[in-house]
C-alpha cells in the first residue's frame, strides 16, 4: 500500500476510535466545594461529598522516611515515618503492654467542635503473634480529662475478630458509650483504603464512612464539649504477650470548621447507648449501677 494511503488509513482509524471512546473526566471535572474541583477518586470523602471546603488544617504526607512534623509517636517497640506520601506507624513484633499511638499535635489543631476526616489503610506484617485492635480517635487535649478513654470519640474502632466491621464510639462521663457498627463490603485490613470522619457540634455528632453518613447522635449525654486532639492507636489484644508486627498508614488527615452547612441530608439512625466498662472517672462521678458491657482496652 502506498505511503500516503497508509497515512490516510491511520488518520481515519484514529478519528473512529475518538468517536467510539468516551471522554475521560478531567482532574477538575467535578465540583466539590473548592475552586480547583475534585477528581472522582477524591470525591470518596465526606469533605468533598458534603461541601465542607475550604479546609482549615490539612496534613498531606511526604516520602523519604522522615519523621512527620506535628505527629508525635508514643514510646515503645515501634517506629513512625513518612513513606510514599503516607504517615506510616508500625508496631514491631514483640511483647507490648501499652498502645502504640501517633498524635496530631499543635495548639492550632485543638477544637471542641468541627469536622475531622482521614483516609487510611492497615495490615499485619507478620504472623505467629497476637493481633491488634485499631482506633482512630478524638481524645481530650488535657490528660487530666482522659479517664481511661471515657471522653473519647472513635471515628473507627476495629477488632480483628470482625475484619469488615467499622465501629463508632462516643464516650462521655461517667460511663456512657454511644456506639454504632457498620458492616462494609470490603475488609478494613489487608491494605484496603477507607475514609472515616466525624462532625462534632453543640447539638450532635455525625459519623461518616467512605463519604456516606452512617450515624446521627443528638442526645445531650453524647456531647461532652471537650477540646479534642486527633490520635491513631494500635492496641495490644494480649498485653505482655507477643503481638504480631502491624502497620497502619494515613494518606491524609484534615480538619474543617462548621462554617458551611452540609450540602445534602445528614439524616441517619441514632447510636445505641451502652455502658463503657473501660471508663475510670473520678470517684464522685462513678456509676452506681453495675455495668453490663464486656470490658475493652482502649488506652
Amino acid at each position: 500500500m502506498p505511503y500516503k494511503k497508509r497515512l490516510a488509513l491511520v488518520a481515519a482509524l484514529g478519528t473512529l476510535l475518538t468517536l467510539l471512546t468516551p471522554a475521560l473526566p478531567s482532574a477538575q471535572a467535578y465540583p466539590c466545594g473548592r475552586p480547583s474541583g475534585c477528581t472522582s477518586f477524591e470525591l470518596v470523602s465526606a469533605g468533598a461529598s458534603y461541601d465542607w471546603y475550604p479546609v482549615k488544617h490539612r496534613y498531606e504526607f511526604k516520602g523519604g522516611r522522615t519523621e512527620p512534623k506535628e505527629w508525635e509517636k508514643s514510646k515503645g517497640n515501634s517506629k513512625q515515618y513518612q513513606q510514599n506520601g503516607m504517615l506510616t506507624l508500625v508496631a514491631n513484633k514483640g511483647k507490648h503492654t501499652k498502645p502504640v499511638t501517633s498524635t496530631w499535635t499543635g495548639r492550632s489543631h485543638y477544637y471542641d467542635k468541627g469536622r475531622w476526616e482521614t483516609r487510611m489503610r492497615m495490615a499485619p506484617e507478620s504472623s505467629g503473634g497476637n493481633p491488634w485492635m485499631v482506633e482512630v480517635a478524638l481524645t481530650p487535649v488535657s490528660k487530666k480529662q482522659y479517664f481511661c478513654g471515657a471522653q473519647d470519640i472513635h471515628l473507627l474502632h476495629w477488632s480483628p475478630t470482625e475484619p469488615s466491621t467499622a465501629q463508632l464510639d462516643i464516650n462521655t462521663l461517667p460511663d456512657n458509650r454511644f456506639t454504632m457498627e457498620k458492616k462494609l463490603s470490603r475488609s478494613i485490613t489487608n491494605d484496603e483504603w477507607h475514609v472515616f470522619a466525624v462532625e462534632v457540634t453543640k447539638e450532635r455528632v455525625l459519623w461518616f464512612v467512605d463519604a456516606q453518613v452512617v450515624a446521627n447522635e443528638p442526645r445531650d449525654k453524647a456531647l461532652s464539649g471537650k477540646k479534642f486532639k486527633f490520635q491513631v492507636r494500635l492496641i495490644p489484644t494480649a498485653p505482655g504477650k507477643v503481638q504480631e508486627k502491624f502497620r497502619i498508614q494515613l494518606d491524609w488527615a484534615r480538619y474543617w470548621t462548621l462554617a458551611k452547612p452540609n450540602s445534602k441530608s445528614v439524616a441517619a439512625p441514632k447510636t445505641d447507648l451502652k455502658t463503657n466498662r473501660d471508663a475510670c472517672p473520678p470517684v464522685e462521678q462513678q456509676p452506681t449501677s453495675p455495668s453490663t458491657t464486656p470490658a475493652r482496652a482502649t488506652r
